[in-house]
């Protein structure tokens, strides 16, 4: 599975006082019901839940850092489909996650509220054969909550939150026929964005002319998160799978890994 580091297990006598196929967690440690206990992660830090980073943006006024990443994909065997978009919300002192949000697209835009503890989050992509699709969440920083704000599947490329109290976006046009590189410029107002409700947005209510893109992730991510460590943080590969060796050293095989 993407991300996860091998572990070391020992056996745990306490109960955990959980139900069957639950974990009970501490920060310290995590306590299995049958009986385990995970006493170490090997190369565990700061930012893992969200696996590769494209987006980190730190948000002063309510103490914390936003970052949103890739998972990456894997052989899915269970029901559902496997989605691989990470956003989390992280504590500016500790580091530690505060929420960690799962979404169906990519990450395009990040955009704290000046004010209020909001994000504004676009994300989106090509589907490969015709259509732009994505979505426009609205994130609470406090509670955890998430709005789509758009009434159709569209992605959004850039946000920016105005003087007014609007908050303008840049859309994807509807398929393949509109142009990759630009998209049109939209800025939406609400009474309360605390309490804005989902579908707020139609994607079809523009007729601007186009304006271009430009990239739909930071290049300078990887630099922030080393900053935001003291230089700790390092940028890791998937762990695909793993096996217990005769003499108890764990082997663990990742992306564009070869073993004879």
């Amino acid at each position: 599975m993407p991300q996860i580091a091998p572990v070391e297990l020992t056996a745990h006598q306490e109960p955990c006082g959980v139900g069957p196929g639950r974990l009970c967690a501490t920060w310290g440690e995590i306590v299995m019901p049958d009986g385990l206990t995970v006493r170490r992660i090997l190369g565990d830090q700061p930012f893992a839940e969200i696996g590769r980073p494209v987006w980190v943006v730190t948000d002063q006024r309510h103490g914390c850092v936003i970052a949103a990443g890739d998972l990456g994909h894997i052989m899915w065997r269970g029901t559902g489909h496997w989605l691989s978009h990470r956003i989390g919300v992280y504590e500016a002192g500790t580091l530690r996650p505060r929420h960690i949000v799962v979404s169906r697209y990519s990450v395009c835009a990040v955009e704290p509220h000046p004010e209020l503890p909001l994000v504004a989050i676009g994300t989106g992509r090509y589907d490969g054969t015709w259509e732009f699709q994505g979505q426009l969440l609205l994130l609470h920083l406090e509670t955890g909550r998430v709005t789509d704000l758009l009434s159709k599947s569209r992605q959004v490329r850039h946000l920016r939150w105005l003087e007014d109290g609007r908050l303008a976006m840049l859309l994807s046009p509807e398929d393949k026929d509109g142009g990759f590189g630009k998209g049109f410029e939209r800025a939406v107002a609400t009474d309360d964005w605390l309490s804005a409700p989902a579908g707020l947005v139609d994607p079809d209510d523009v007729r601007r002319p186009m304006v271009g893109s430009g990239l739909l992730y930071d290049p300078q991510v990887e630099d922030t998160l080393a900053r935001l460590t003291d230089g700790q943080w390092r940028k890791r590969g998937e762990v695909r799978d793993l096996a217990v060796l005769t003499d108890g050293r764990v082997l663990a095989t990742g992306r564009y890994t070869d073993l004879e």
